[in-house]
Parts: C-alpha cells; structure tokens; sequence
C-alpha cells in the first residue's frame, strides 16, 4: 500500500524518509501507543465505524442467519396445523491479508533543519518525528482502507484494492439486491427520492442509511436550499442528513468519491471482518542493526459482507441536474 508519510524540504531538495509501502514499530510512542496506533488503523476509517464489526476473523468467517416465516392458522379449529418455517443460512466475509513495510534512514536529515533530532550513533533509540511519521500511517492506512472497503476487486491491477472484494462487488455479485437505475438528468431530490421509495419497509428502522459519495451530499444539500427547503438540519460535520419527510439519513463516505452508485440499507446488515483482537503484534517498529535503518512493519486483514441482499438497493445514476 503506498503511502504518502512525510518530507523535510530544504531551500534546494525534497527529502523523503519513507522509501517503502509498510509500517514499522517505533520505539517510546509506538511502544507506548501500539494498541491504539493499531486498533485507529484498521477499524478507524468512517466505513469501517459504521458497518457492523467482526472480529477475530482469520481468512473468512460465516455470518449466520436465522429467517422466520410464520403462518396464522385458525384458532377456533382444534388439532395441529403446522405452518411456518425457520431456516438457517449463511453467507461468508471473506478477508485479505494485507501489510504495509516501510523503511525510515535518519541520516537523510542530516543537513536540513530536522538533523538537530538525529543521533549519530551506532544504535539510535528513536526514530526522528516518529510521532508525526505514525500519524502519518494512520492516516494513510485508514484512506486506503475505506477506499478498498467499497471499490475493493482481487481483479484490480491497483495494489491497493486487490487484497479483498469491496462492498460494490460483493453486491453486485449478490442474488437479489434491488437495482434503481436512475435517469440522466434527474434531480438529486428526486434520485435520493427514487432510493427511499424502493428500499423495502422492512428496512426502514432507525438505522436506515443511504449511503452516497460525499459530492453528492454536497449538491444534494444545496438542491434542498434551492427549493426553499430550509427545514432540514445537517447531520454530524455534514457527513450526513436526515432525508426530509424520512427517518432514513444520506450518510456520505470517502469510499464511494467518484462514484455514482447510492446503497441503501439498514447499517446492521453490512458487515466489516477483521482479525485485529488476535493480532497483537500487527504493528511494529524497531531499528534494524542488520540494516541500520528503521523499519515499521503492519499486518491485519479485512473484508466485507452484506447478510440479507434483497435488503439492500443500489441506486446507479450518470447526470444529475
């Protein structure tokens, strides 16, 4: 996964420290603050926090499901009349194994503003700015991520998204996901409208979401002004709004930048699986005396699943106006 991390820049040149994709356990902060750098990681991309979590999956794991069926008969006859039915089911998150390596020299900062914190030495303790470098991962790890989380494809040629199937291709490969195709020049009242409508009733509890690309919350936002529609209240730092006349809210992730799809669903029904409780040594740094360099190393793996398909509409537009 390739990252940017950090530079130093100078009057004359740009110094990059980072010179591979992976992340490496630092001395003092890392140590200190593995568990937190980590678990910020991998579950900390907005996707990730709303879909419902499963951990402790190693490379796939079930989702099991219990459907019911029931069947009134006539109270006023005697006898047993069976009817109904329970069944079990599953379907199964799938997970990829994914690391990020990345190797820090300190003795490139030498020479710039930054050398004051190198320590010459033959076993430097700590790495320079090595908070800052691991902000840096995290934020790293987290956009790619929720980016892999929707538009992930084992076919993909883009390192970053071939580790696991993403949710579009999870759903597009599931039997009975309810398919909107929206027309070309619709307005993006109406598109989100033509959404709500179709998502079955069953759906329609307190964590019903459609979910969109954060520029289409922005113009659906400002169609809603345009029509006088001045009644709506923004959701959490604008990620999200409650669709006027709904309990439904239009929740935008960075996942889906670029893409014009809206997915509607209740949250409870996507599932995001990882190994990460199991894993407490997923993330290291350390300095490596063989290599006389600092190296940060990340390991975890991820997945996602949709457990009812037939709950869940995937709304395709082009233009919208």
């Amino acid at each position: 996964m390739g990252f940017y991390i950090y530079n130093v820049e100078t009057p004359n040149k740009t110094i990059y420290m980072a010179t591979s994709p992976i992340v490496t356990g630092l001395t003092g902060y890392v140590e200190q603050n593995r568990d937190l750098i980590r678990s910020t990681s991998i579950i900390g991309s907005r996707t990730a926090q709303l879909f419902t979590k499963q951990s402790g999956v190693k490379g796939s794991a079930a989702i099991n499901i219990l459907s019911t069926a029931i069947s009134f008969g006539n109270g006023a006859e005697c006898g047993w009349n069976e009817a109904g039915s329970q069944t079990l089911s599953q379907r199964v998150i799938v997970t990829g194994q994914v690391k990020v390596n990345m190797a820090y020299c300190e003795k490139k900062l030498i020479g710039t503003w930054a050398e004051k914190q190198v320590e010459i030495k033959a076993d430097p303790k700590a790495l320079p700015f090595e908070e800052d470098f691991m902000n840096g991962v995290v934020e790293g790890i987290q956009d790619a991520l929720e980016k892999a989380l929707w538009q992930g494809d084992t076919t993909s040629s883009d390192v970053n998204l071939k580790r696991f199937d993403g949710m579009l291709k999870v759903l597009a490969n599931a039997e009975g996901v309810l398919a909107e195709t929206i027309a070309s020049n619709t307005s993006y009242i109406n598109a989100v409208k033509q959404v709500l409508m179709a998502m079955p009733a069953k759906t329609l509890k307190d964590d019903a979401v459609i979910f969109c690309a954060p520029e289409f919350l922005r113009n659906y936002e400002q169609a809603l002004v345009a029509a006088n529609l001045y009644h709506f209240v923004p959701g959490k730092d604008y990620e999200d709004i409650t669709i006027p006349g709904s309990n439904v809210k239009l929740v935008s992730v960075a996942g889906l930048v670029g893409i014009k799809k809206l997915v509607a669903g209740r949250l409870s029904n996507f599932f995001y699986g990882y190994d990460i409780e199991d894993a407490p040594e997923s993330f290291d740094l350390w300095y490596s005396k063989d290599n006389r360099e600092f190296r940060l190393a990340v390991e975890f793996n991820a997945g996602v699943q949709v457990a009812f398909p037939a709950e869940v509409v995937v709304g395709t537009y082009t233009t919208l106006s």
